[in-house]
């Protein structure tokens, strides 16, 4: 994956979603590439101990989820949820996932499905149209933020600190710790 899909997953993966990475359907003797597909299962919340072995929810994005709210008009975090992404690493916002309906025999009994498109064009997360009905997008700057958020959510309340253990058991959080240990680049 290039850095603009990892930040992408390292997001929903943070937001309790089970990845599946550079997923191609076929149809006939075309195929279509799609960057990201997720799954997240019905009221999922990842849990940790705090210092004082009390089990603590750990936060999801509710920017996010309301949006998603808003396209599914379902109460998102209560319902199997299937979710298609397309990540552009630019200004561009392009339909996501034009023919997305190829790969919606996969989810099989999903509650609903849900496009996400992550661009580098806005900052923020917000629902947009297009000929299929709305999608999520998210700015890959607002996704950033986030995660290093959370992150820090986790040291503070977990008492992690950046050398600890759960640092090095997903690549790409890792790399995201390391950055803002060593130049601080995601502190500006």
């Amino acid at each position: 994956m290039n850095p603009a899909e990892s930040i992408s997953g390292l997001y929903l993966r943070l937001n309790g979603f089970f990845l599946l990475p550079e997923f191609t359907v076929f149809r006939g003797g075309s195929h279509q590439h799609i960057d990201l597909l997720g799954l997240r299962p019905k009221s999922g919340t990842e849990v940790a101990f705090n210092k004082d072995e009390e089990l603590v929810d750990l936060p999801i994005d509710t920017l996010l989820f309301d949006s998603i709210n808003h396209v599914t008009n379902n109460k998102s975090t209560e319902i199997l949820l299937g979710a298609v992404a397309e990540v552009k690493a630019n200004q561009t916002l392009e339909e996501p996932s034009p023919n997305f309906h190829w790969v919606t025999p996969f989810f099989g009994a999903v509650d609903a499905i849900v496009r996400i498109n992550f661009t580098d064009k806005f900052t923020d997360v917000f629902v947009d149209s297009d000929t299929q009905g709305n999608f999520v997008v998210v700015g890959m700057r607002h996704a950033l933020v986030w995660i290093r958020g959370r992150i820090k959510t986790m040291q503070t309340l977990l008492k992690l600190n950046k050398g600890e253990s759960w640092t090095l058991s997903e690549g790409y959080l890792a790399n995201i710790l390391l950055l803002m240990k060593y130049d601080g680049y995601l502190d500006n």
